[in-house]
């Protein structure tokens, strides 16, 4: 038999339970509208499987007709140029995880924006 007093800890958390689904669902929807690909600059950031190589994840760029503008630190993480109609929608064909804006997740993913200089200037 359970006491009244776990009949009311149980009640309490259950209260929480729409405002729990409210956060999530407008974090998810602000982090959406955020990051998607406006297409302004032609420019996308393309996240890749994480075990694609480097290799992998150009071959997903080259087969949609992308260039590939700057690499991050992962493997799976580039930006790219494509001024094609259509062009996002290839990547997801093609097997991209996630396209986003690059402009608003530049540091976050691990790109610079100046690269370090070489001793010598070269």
């Amino acid at each position: 038999m359970l006491s009244p007093t776990a009949n009311t800890c149980t009640s309490r958390w259950q209260d929480f339970v729409p405002a729990i689904a409210l956060l999530i669902f407008s974090a998810a929807g602000i982090f959406v509208g955020a990051l998607s690909p406006s297409g302004d600059r032609g420019q996308y950031a393309v996240v890749a499987p994480p075990w694609y190589s480097p290799a992998q994840t150009a071959g997903l760029v080259g087969m949609t007709g992308g260039d590939i503008v700057d690499v991050g630190r992962l493997a799976n993480i580039v930006i790219v140029y494509s001024a094609r109609p259509g062009f996002v929608r290839a990547l997801y064909r093609a097997g991209a995880w996630l396209v986003i804006d690059p402009v608003g997740l530049r540091g976050c993913l691990g790109f610079e924006r100046n690269p370090p200089q070489t001793p010598g200037g070269v």
